[in-house]
């Protein structure tokens, strides 16, 4: 039994693993945004494409029994970080 929750642990921290860097990679893409977006001289919160982002990330999320709830903090979280990130590139 112990075998089998040390394995299962192990697939949670590859997972995990997996997670972090695929977040370093949407970071890196936001923060080309912001390069972009300070260019044009627009603002980093685009309301419509949040509300656009939002509302398909819960439907996504839906579809494999994630609580909506769930995924609209941890999507909140993520953006609260965009924000930041495109504000200072």
């Amino acid at each position: 039994m112990n075998e089998d929750l040390e394995d299962i642990r192990k697939e949670i921290d590859e997972i995990d693993e997996e997670l972090i860097k695929i977040l370093a990679r949407r970071f890196e893409a936001v923060k080309k945004i912001g390069r972009l977006k300070k260019l044009s001289g627009e603002n980093p919160l685009d309301i419509k494409r949040w509300e656009e982002i939002i509302s398909s990330r819960i439907l996504r999320g839906t579809l494999v029994n994630l609580p909506s709830e769930f995924v609209k903090k941890l999507f909140g979280v993520i953006h609260n970080l965009s924000l930041d990130i495109e504000r200072k590139s």
